[in-house]
């Protein structure tokens, strides 16, 4: 399975291309949907239930931004207390 990335600037045209490779079958998983859900269920205050694996891929995901947009992300983000249990 190959892997394809799509990046670029505002109206450069990345949300055409993935429909494009949606249409010819291709599984395409869309980062600003994503956040958008995440976004939503959160101001609705809904509990999650994380599995290994998506910890995982946000593992992956947050490991990659640059160290300003963290710090800028979850400058507010409540802090878990060292040695408990997630």
């Amino acid at each position: 399975m190959d892997l394809i990335g799509l990046s670029g600037g505002v109206g450069s045209g990345k949300s055409t291309v993935s429909g494009f490779l949606r249409e010819l079958g291709a599984r395409v998983i869309d980062a600003d949907e994503a956040a958008r859900r995440f976004a939503r269920a959160i101001a609705a205050k809904r509990r999650f239930a994380v599995i290994p694996w998506q910890m995982a891929l946000v593992s992956f995901v947050l490991r990659r931004l640059p160290r300003w947009l963290f710090d800028r992300l979850f400058a507010r983000a409540p802090r878990k207390a060292r040695g408990l249990p997630l």
